[in-house]
């Protein structure tokens, strides 16, 4: 388990090369990670399966980062 600070480094990490470096963005998952789209029943068994879908299909602009987008006050 990784502590918060590390955890948002890697976060960071994966969110500047999305889309540009899918080896480097696709380092955030685990090697058995499963991508699933349950609407069109499309199932990704394997980091390797994913990054390669990835590829296809990369995503355009950029994520928003977090930061961007602050946690609404408590109630």
């Amino acid at each position: 388990m990784l502590d918060e600070a590390a955890l948002l480094t890697a976060l960071e990490r994966h969110w500047q090369y999305a889309g540009k470096d899918e080896d480097v963005a696709h380092e955030i998952h685990h090697r058995d990670a499963v991508l699933e789209f349950p609407q069109s029943g499309e199932r990704f068994e394997g980091v390797q399966s994913s990054k390669e879908w990835r590829r296809q299909y990369p995503a355009e602009g950029q994520l928003p980062h977090p930061s961007d987008h602050p946690p609404p006050p408590p109630r």
